[in-house]
């Protein structure tokens, strides 16, 4: 079967059944009969719809009309609407009086004009703004489809992505509730959080981080403090919970476990840490600490649980020599006159110390504590 109306560019369309853009002449005919039946609804409807949001231009240009009247607060009935029509030369173009007194002669009521208003007709505007977005990437990519390199690829996603963003924001208008941050802002904040994620995480040169940091900069307009500023908070747990009561709380946690590295002490898998004023010793206690972690001795009245522990020490306010020299004080080096063996050689594999690094090389730092599942 095959369909001929009048669009927005005024031309007759012959389409496929299958084919034809989403529209609603009978929704948009009870909207403009229910305004000129009942003035006071245009209130309701002027929020919703836009000119351009009706499907046929004779449509568009009486609700145009309506607005006009509306906003500078003048009557809206079937005399005003036609009287300010042939004003503006368009009393002929909408088909005349005849077609303003059928719209209200086809309408009962003005109750429910605007649900239509929003679940059909803007639903249905929406929807046509999709395809011609459809339209506009195919076309996009078409155009570029002989462009090469990199560049080009860079281009068109520059394009895609102006194009999807306004489509976007209509979407997000058009579904938003009661949440102050829209979806799209939402979509866009986490696919810069992701960005700065790659290149924090997976970009290993220091020089081509700073790089790409300087390129999101300029990109985004923010400062390099605020693009890690957004990357940081994004890995603080954001839940909210409810508050409890004593047997709620026992219910859910009670069966928790609580997993040590040295019991009543450091928890396993958790980050702890010591401070205190510089010279008072931190750095001799953490090596005591370590020791016992690595041997499995006890620490004090504290338990070692595993008999032996995997530990990285990064240590590069020290030189190598004083490192050395501070680990030889404590005993480290002693363990190698020990008779056993076996044990000897379990404290050198489980003991690594890194002399030399930077927050530039966290990178590479996640992979090797990844591979290497150290314990401290």
């Amino acid at each position: 079967m095959l369909y001929a109306v009048s669009n927005q560019n005024n031309n007759i369309v012959s389409l496929n059944k299958d084919n034809i853009e989403p529209y609603n002449l009978e929704a948009e005919t009870t909207i403009l009969g229910g305004i000129l039946l009942d003035p006071s609804a245009m209130g309701r409807v002027v929020k919703i719809l836009h000119p351009e949001m009706f499907y046929l231009s004779i449509h568009s240009m009486i609700f145009q009309t309506c607005v006009d009247l509306y906003k500078n607060k003048q009557p809206i009935d079937l005399i005003t609407v036609s009287s300010k029509l042939d004003q503006n030369g368009n009393l002929e173009k909408v088909g005349g009086l005849n077609t303003l007194a059928q719209l209200v002669d086809r309408t009962v009521s003005a109750v429910n004009i605007d649900r239509y208003a929003n679940n059909i007709v803007k639903a249905d505007w929406i929807k046509r703004q999709g395809l011609n977005l459809s339209a506009s990437i195919h076309n996009i990519a078409k155009e570029k489809q002989h462009d090469n390199g990199l560049e080009a690829i860079e281009n068109l996603a520059q394009n895609i992505k102006r194009e999807t963003t306004e489509f976007l924001s209509i979407v997000d208008e058009y579904c938003q509730k009661d949440d102050p941050v829209s979806e799209l802002d939402k979509y866009l904040c986490n696919q810069l959080v992701e960005k700065i994620r790659t290149v924090q995480l997976k970009v290993k040169e220091p020089t081509h981080k700073a790089f790409l940091m300087n390129k999101l900069r300029k990109e985004t307009g923010l400062s390099t403090c605020e693009l890690l500023d957004l990357f940081y908070k994004s890995m603080i747990p954001h839940n909210c919970e409810e508050s409890l009561t004593l047997s709620e709380l026992k219910e859910r946690y009670g069966a928790d476990y609580r997993e040590w590295l040295l019991h009543g002490f450091i928890p396993s898998g958790t980050t702890t840490l010591f401070h205190a004023l510089g010279g008072v010793g931190k750095t001799r206690f953490l090596y005591n600490l370590i020791y016992h972690l690595v041997t499995g001795e006890n620490f004090g009245d504290f338990t070692v649980v595993n008999p032996s522990n995997k530990v990285l020490i990064i240590q590069s306010d020290e030189q190598p020599l004083d490192i050395i020299a501070s680990l030889d004080r404590r005993g480290f080096y002693d363990l190698y006159d020990n008779v056993d063996e076996y044990k000897n050689l379990r404290i050198n594999e489980n003991l690594k110390i890194k002399t030399k690094w930077s927050a530039d090389l966290i990178p590479q730092l996640y992979e090797e504590v990844a591979r290497e599942k150290y314990d401290f």
